[in-house]
Parts: C-alpha cells; structure tokens; sequence
C-alpha cells in the first residue's frame, strides 16, 4: 500500500466515525461497512479502541459516495467503478484516477449505445404493422448469422416472452420470417444498449396495442401519472446511464483533488 499523507495540507487532525458519516451525510454504519469491505485505507486505533479517522479516509467515502451507483450496473462499468475505489483505498491515487478517466469514457459510449438502439426501435416502430411479409422463412442457425447472437439467447427472448416463433409441421422447427428478425434486431439492440428484458417485453406488449406510442417516454422517462407496472417497463436506462455521464467528470476531479493533497 502505498504511503499517503493522510492529513493533506491540514492541520494534523483526527476524526470519529460519526464526524466523517456527518461531513458525508451519511450513517455512521455505512462508514464503518465501507472499512470492513476494504473500501477506505486502515484506521487507527486510539488506545481506547476508537476509530481514528482522518481527512484523506472522509475524502475517500466522499469519493465512494460519488463511484458507489455505477457499481450497480454489471461488466465492464462495475469493473472500472470498484477498480477507482479500490485503488483509492491502496494510496494508488494515480491508478484511480485511470480507472475514473476509462469510466467516464465507458459511460459515455453506454449512452451513445443507448441512443442508437432506440433509434433502432423508433425506424422499426414506423413499420410495426405493416411489416408482417411471410416470403422468406430462416431457421435459427441463419438467424443466429444475422443478428449475430446465439441459439440459446434466441430461445431465452422466446421463453420470455419477446416474441413468438411458428414451426414447421410436423417437426416443429422453429422458422423465422423477416418481421420475426426485424424484432429480434431490435431486441438485440436494446439488450446490447443496456435495456433488461422486462423493460423490452413490456415495451413490446404495450407496441402490440398502440404502435404509435411515445418509445423514449414508454422505455425511459415515464410520466408520473402513468400505471406503476410501465415504471418498472422503462427500466429508465438511459436517463440512469446520461445521469451518471454528468456525475462522471466530477469523481475525475475528485481523485484530481485527492492526489494534489495527499501525494
């Protein structure tokens, strides 16, 4: 680990627990969660037992209070969220600030995927009736070539419920036709951007009863007046990737900050 001023430029000072849970609005508790996971550097003990806490841990849950809501999301952004946290709680300030500055670019192109996928939904949206044409039939290893995705995925969208394939008779093989693909490149789009399954099958249940519904408004940004269950549809994606695009810049300046008075 390495060796931190843990003062700053302050004077030499110590804190209790529940004075750095203050100075970051916080419970007590969750400071003390954030030592046993290894979060912050280790405190000192008083002769008493007591935590003795400094600047540099209140600036460290201050930096984990700004990282902590991209480590919800899964793969690479998770990754990159503990690795600035982490690395934080070593004293490798300079390695955290990489992980921060490849976060804040992660994040960035989450939101431009999100944008492009429903992009991809509003052109398909434009034809969801009238594209219903039965000339060409697929099988699931062709399908699989062009939306590039596996038989497996394509039989979990089918099982729950993303769309229902018809089989041939009597072998009962699944066939897809190009609206069957056309909706399995926009599912695959959308899960590809982000988007959770339930979030697509509602969306796609409420598309089936009124085609020209508001999709960014129905996917993301629902009215409070609506019904709960389109709530959870949207899964608000986008606007939880955009929010934390804006929160990005400032963990950035942050572990900036840290490193100007700690090192």
């Amino acid at each position: 680990m390495k060796e931190l001023n843990p003062f700053g430029k302050g004077k030499l000072r110590y804190f209790t627990t529940g004075q750095v849970a203050r100075q970051n609005n916080i419970h007590a508790n969750t400071v003390r969660i954030y030592e046993n996971w290894g979060y912050i550097s280790p405190v000192p003990r008083a002769k008493n037992g007591y935590r003795k806490f400094t600047l540099l841990h209140s600036d460290q849950v201050k930096l984990i209070r700004l990282v902590i809501n991209f480590t919800w999301l899964s793969g690479r952004i998770r990754k990159l969220a503990l690795g600035v946290i982490i690395s934080s709680a070593k004293g490798e300030l300079e390695r955290s600030l990489s992980f921060a500055d490849s976060l804040r670019e992660k994040i960035k192109l989450a939101v431009e995927e999100a944008e492009r996928a429903l992009l991809v939904v509003e052109q398909w949206q434009k034809n969801f009736y009238s594209d219903r044409s039965f000339n060409q039939g697929y099988c699931s290893g062709g399908v699989t070539i062009l939306i590039d995705t596996t038989k497996d995925t394509l039989r979990t969208w089918e099982r729950n419920g993303l769309l229902r394939i018809n089989r041939t008779i009597p072998e009962k093989y699944r066939i897809y036709f190009p609206h069957d693909i056309n909706r399995l490149k926009v599912i695959s789009a959308l899960r590809k951007a982000g988007y959770s399954i339930v979030s697509i099958r509602r969306m796609l249940l409420k598309l089936e009863n009124d085609a020209g519904a508001d999709i960014r408004r129905l996917i993301d940004t629902p009215s409070p007046d609506e019904a709960e269950d389109l709530v959870y549809a949207t899964d608000r994606w986008l606007s939880k990737v955009k929010s934390l695009e804006r929160l990005s810049p400032e963990i950035v300046n942050h572990v900036k900050y840290m490193i100007e008075n700690y090192c």
